[in-house]
């Protein structure tokens, strides 16, 4: 009977100390998202050249005046406050077309954009339980374009006004925005696709080292299911250290791509390098090969920095192995004791 209640106890006290080691090397928080408090609906206009479109997909002529009428509905209890904003499509990383906010610069080859030739108001509020119009006007220039100009109207709800969760989470900020697209053209043909490369180097993203090619698209055609393989060598060699291959790329008018090679962990080494890039789209290949440089300084300051890379203070590695090792040690010195007491 006391041989059970030991090991009652002995099970008990394991399991506490290994539930607290646990606890120690590892934790993570969870947050939930809020709904949007508003709706938006663009009012489509007879110039509409898809009228089975939710955006506005519009036959424009130059040097003309228009304006597009965008009906805002708030269903909830309090009035809500709306920033609109027009920008400019751009390319992400990912290989998707982006109509929102974003920190890319402008692209050379775009003349004229959707932030040339749009305004709209800085504010505007939907009572409660109500409706409100904003209007985007549009004021084409004087001299005839090809191809498309694209971008998006984008709402974004006034940060202060903030829901219960976020008033009890004050490290919480959710920001409401809603995104309908606006793609202008003159005429339905479309221009030649033309792309270019434009530079190879070594760069960090979210804390990962990467070589990076931008990638431009310099006609304002709006392209897709874009295929892009990016191999590295070691300048003067045939077997690539590093190959990425993509598919099912978007690439907006007048605008870039970084295309991004991970390194998976392994660190970045100095030495003269060659990017061998080829983009295929609608079986048609552009290929281009480009030599770069990774410096000593740059190849050091990056792998300190990139969390993917082994660091030889991996202190949290020594602590949960001295934990368990503790544990084990701990145990073996109970059961020891228990069976002295036994015999």
């Amino acid at each position: 009977m006391k041989w059970r209640n030991y090991k009652k106890k002995l099970f008990l006290m394991g399991g506490s100390l290994i539930v607290i080691s646990l606890t120690l090397l590892n934790f993570h928080i969870t947050v939930s998202a809020a709904e949007l408090n508003f709706n938006a609906k663009a009012e489509l206009l007879e110039n509409q050249i898809d009228k089975k479109q939710s955006y506005f997909d519009l036959l424009v002529k130059p040097d003309t005046e228009q304006d597009l009428l965008v009906e805002l509905t708030n269903d909830t209890e309090k009035e809500v406050t709306l920033s609109p904003a027009i920008y400019d499509a751009v390319s992400n990383s990912n290989g998707v077309v982006e109509y929102g906010p974003n920190d890319k610069k402008r692209d050379p080859t775009l003349v004229v954009g959707l932030t040339n030739i749009a305004s709209t108001q800085k504010e505007i509020k939907i009572p409660a339980r109500g409706t409100a119009k904003l209007t985007v006007k549009l004021k084409m220039p004087a001299k005839s374009f090809s191809g498309v100009i694209l971008g998006g109207l984008y709402l974004k709800q006034n940060s202060s006004e903030t829901n219960s969760m976020e008033k009890q989470q004050t490290a919480i900020k959710n920001e409401y925005s809603y995104i309908i697209g606006i793609q202008l053209r003159e005429e339905m043909q479309e221009p030649l696709p033309a792309f270019n490369l434009i530079s190879v180097i070594p760069d960090q993203v979210n804390a990962r080292n990467v070589i990076k090619a931008r990638i431009q698209n310099s006609q304002a055609l709006l392209v897709g299911n874009v295929t892009i393989t990016s191999k590295i060598f070691k300048k003067n060699t045939k077997k690539p250290i590093y190959e990425e291959k993509k598919s099912g790329i978007e690439l907006a008018p007048n605008s870039y791509m970084d295309f991004l090679v991970q390194l998976d962990g392994n660190p970045l080494l100095a030495g003269d390098y060659t990017a061998t890039v080829t983009l295929n789209y609608q079986e048609e290949y552009w290929t281009w090969d480009k030599d770069f440089t990774i410096t000593k300084n740059v190849a050091a300051s990056y792998n300190k920095k990139d969390v993917s890379i082994p660091k030889n203070n991996n202190w949290m590695i020594y602590l949960g192995t001295g934990i368990f090792i503790t544990i084990i040690i701990f145990l073996c010195l109970i059961i020891v004791r228990l069976k002295k007491e036994k015999d």
